[in-house]
């Protein structure tokens, strides 16, 4: 009786996890310029937190672009 009440846990628990099979997060629509993006609302963009930055020339070397 245990082994059926684990097994339908199981089975509850692992079909209940839905989504998608990746962890990362949507990315943002790609705008030709930072200045479309930022007037979207969208940015800033992070070197190695956010993949959207390798979409824009960080001109400034800071590790951040479409600040404003």
């Amino acid at each position: 009786m245990k082994r059926l009440i684990l097994a339908a846990a199981a089975v509850t628990l692992v079909a209940g996890c839905g989504g998608s099979s990746t962890d990362e997060p949507a990315q943002d629509k790609r705008y030709d310029t930072c200045g479309e993006a930022v007037a979207a609302g969208l940015g800033p963009y992070t070197k190695d937190e956010d993949p959207e930055y390798a979409w824009y020339d960080d001109n400034d070397g800071d590790g951040v672009v479409c600040e404003s």
